[in-house]
Formats: structure tokens, C-alpha cells, sequence
């Protein structure tokens, strides 16, 4: 048990630094996805790189190159920063060897970033998914707004399964699932195909072959053929959507918007889990 509590601490230390940096303090906590855990690091000084610190950083993903470690942080104003952290731990004030690259993602507001195969992805505010190749530096651009005929599209979440799939959180036109082998786009759920009139899709999460989907008050489990096999409505502690979704030790955390604090449910049946921790805010 005593494993177990430090464990949903740290989930919980994640969410609130992620709130910290929602409010303006110019750093990046990087996290680390495993598959039932986070492992926090000591937070990068971003310095003068983020000139709009509220919700500039959203999410980063790691991946190693040649034996080295990167770190890759989308931001606002269609950047996307390439940190090398080995170059970073040797001398942390070696600007030139830190910062490998600035990358143009197309995204005033990014929302996600995964890696598959050594490629980095990135989701936000624009009807694409970008690509990465950290070998070559080049990046280019996935249409999806094709696939759905609309160039307003905005994709909220990114998650990936076993199988380098993404999934991705595209509101009313439920979840976009994208084959990285094949290039093959399709629907994966959307709420006709439940019957449901929600479509706030706003955060996705997967873990053990199940999709957490956080919607405005309400958090589905849906298996990987599109079946939503658990519904829970939240809305008595939350009407809105989920900044962030976390699974650990068998426990889906639901961190709010805002003001909305910390929703913990079980992973079988979305139940109600009593985590021992007082519910936040930020």
C-alpha cells in the first residue's frame, strides 16, 4: 500500500506542476509515460524560449538518436524546441550543444506529442498532424481536415497503443485513429455510434488495450475495435473536460480545468477510488 500511495503522490505532484506551469511559471516539467507509472525530473529552465509562459508548455515526449537522449516541447507560436539531454546533463550552460533545433509544427496552440517508431508527433490547433524526423531534422504535415472535410479542424488529445497507432481527440468528430505503418486515417468513435449527445472529446489516454476518453462530464472506456464498454458521468464533480489523463496502479486520475481539481476512478469499472489524497485546485 505504501508503494501504491507513493505512486498516486506522484500523480498527483504531476497534475499540480502541470498546473504551475499553466499559471505562468517559465519552466517544463518533463514527463516520462510508462505504462503504469510517471517518473518526474528535475525541471529545464526554458529561459527567454517561451515568451507566452501561460499554457505554453502542454506535453513533451522523449527519444533516443544515435544513443542520445532527447527531449522534444511543442509551445505556442508554431514551435516545437529540441533539447539534447545528455549534452544538457554534461553542461547544462552549454546553450549551442543543448538546443539542437526550433521546429516549425504549424500549431499556435499545440495539445499533444507522442513518439512511434523514433518519429515525433504533434496535435493542436490546425487541421494536421505533424511529423518529425529527429534524424533528419525535417518535419512535415499530415492533412486531417480532409479526412473530415473541415480546414477549422482542432485536435484536443494524442495517446498511442501497443501497436503505434494514434489516437486522437478531434471533439465533435469523436476520436481519429491514424495507422503510422500505413498512413490510414478513420474514425474510431464518435458518439453516433452510441447514441450519446456529448462531443467534447478533449483527452485521451491508453493503457492495457482500453482508450480513456475525457468528454465534458463524462469518461469513457473504449476498447481498441471502438466499443465503449464503460461510461461514467463525472459531472457531479466536474461539467468540463480533463486537462490531462493519467493511469497508474490500476486508477484512472482525471486532472480538471482550472478549478475543477482531481477526479480518481478505477480502470475496470470507473468506479469512485478513494485515493487518500484531499482533492486540489489550481
Amino acid at each position: 500500500m505504501k508503494k501504491n500511495q507513493k505512486r498516486i503522490n506522484r500523480i498527483v505532484a504531476f497534475m499540480i506542476a502541470v498546473c504551475m506551469v499553466f499559471t505562468a511559471i517559465p519552466s517544463v516539467v518533463k514527463a516520462t509515460e510508462a505504462t503504469d507509472m510517471l517518473e518526474l525530473l528535475e525541471p529545464m529552465d526554458l529561459g527567454n524560449a517561451i515568451m507566452d509562459p501561460p499554457g505554453a508548455v502542454d506535453y513533451s515526449a522523449r527519444s533516443t538518436v544515435n544513443g542520445r537522449d532527447y527531449l522534444y516541447i511543442p509551445i505556442r507560436g508554431k514551435l516545437m524546441l529540441v533539447y539534447d539531454l545528455d549534452a544538457y546533463k554534461e553542461n547544462p550552460a552549454d546553450d549551442e550543444a543543448v538546443n539542437v533545433d526550433v521546429a516549425d509544427t504549424g500549431f499556435n496552440v499545440p495539445r499533444g506529442v507522442v513518439e512511434v517508431d523514433g518519429y515525433i508527433y504533434v496535435v493542436g490547433d490546425a487541421a494536421h498532424l505533424y511529423k518529425y524526423d529527429p534524424v533528419t531534422n525535417v518535419g512535415q504535415n499530415i492533412d486531417l481536415g480532409a479526412f473530415v472535410n473541415n480546414i477549422y479542424l482542432t485536435i484536443w488529445g494524442l495517446t498511442k497503443d501497443d501497436d503505434g497507432n494514434l489516437y486522437m481527440a478531434a471533439q465533435e468528430y469523436g476520436i481519429l485513429k491514424y495507422n503510422t505503418r500505413t498512413g490510414a486515417i478513420s474514425t474510431y468513435w464518435n458518439k453516433t455510434m452510441t447514441g450519446t449527445s456529448n462531443s467534447q472529446n478533449r483527452t485521451l489516454v491508453y493503457d492495457n488495450g482500453y482508450i480513456y476518453s475525457g468528454d465534458a462530464g463524462v469518461l469513457r472506456k473504449i476498447d481498441l475495435s471502438g466499443n465503449v464498454v464503460k461510461e461514467a458521468d463525472v459531472s457531479a464533480q466536474t461539467t468540463t473536460y480533463p486537462m490531462y489523463l493519467s493511469v497508474a496502479d490500476g486508477i484512472v486520475f482525471w486532472g480538471g480545468t482550472r478549478h475543477n481539481g482531481l477526479i480518481a476512478r478505477d480502470i475496470e469499472n470507473l468506479e469512485p477510488v478513494d485515493i487518500g489524497v484531499n482533492d486540489y485546485s489550481c
